[in-house]
């Protein structure tokens, strides 16, 4: 998916730097895309992604077990490499630290997990996560006064788009970080509930 995530928006778009990365912050999961332009608005960049969610999304569907078998043998081979060095050994272990969950066995028991894993959990996985009603999303743009025009534009045609009339409501703020945390709703935080939970 990565690979064909920069593939789509680089090589296809033109677009100066894209990246995307898998999170697991304090037991939420999620995915971060990063895409930067000097030639379109943020708004025709989040179009991109969205198209490139849609067609991963039709891909992922149709994806055959031999394909399957092969995904889970890359990442059993990625989960089974060593750190690279002191400074991979202290994030990994830190990770344990601040989740207070001091699994640090989790290498052994992801790769165990993860055989157990079937095609059908990981499509139905792919699909909570990006396409159900317990998706959650934040868009932040930046936009040049160069593309302000564009943007507004832009912004009213994506909303009568698939992702955003039938998947996810949009509400637009406009405004600094104390704005946008006075008015977002936040997930439980599970790491905090467990930990009083042992108290």
């Amino acid at each position: 998916m990565q690979d064909a995530y920069v593939d789509a928006l680089k090589n296809g778009q033109g677009y100066t730097k894209v990246a995307m990365r898998s999170v697991n912050h304090r037991s939420a999961l999620g995915m971060w895309f990063m895409a930067m332009a000097d030639k379109c608005c943020a708004e025709r960049m989040n179009d991109a992604i969205n198209e490139h969610l849609i067609t991963a999304r039709a891909r992922i569907s149709k994806i055959s077990d031999k394909e399957f078998k092969g995904l889970k043998g890359g990442l059993a081979s990625t989960l089974g490499q060593a750190p690279r060095d002191l400074s991979e050994e202290n994030e990994r272990l830190w990770e344990e630290f601040e989740s207070q969950q001091m699994m640090w066995d989790r290498t052994e028991r992801s790769k165990e997990a993860l055989e157990a894993v079937t095609r059908d959990e990981f499509v139905g996985h792919f699909e909570s996560l990006f396409f159900s009603e317990s998706t959650r999303r934040l868009d932040i743009e930046f936009v040049s006064q160069q593309h302000a025009a564009e943007q507004a534009t832009s912004y009213d045609k994506n909303a009568s788009t698939y992702m955003y009339s039938e998947v996810t409501k949009r509400e637009k703020l406009e405004g600094g970080a104390d704005a946008f945390k006075n008015q977002v709703a936040f997930y439980d935080d599970q790491v905090k509930i467990a930990y009083q939970s042992r108290q």
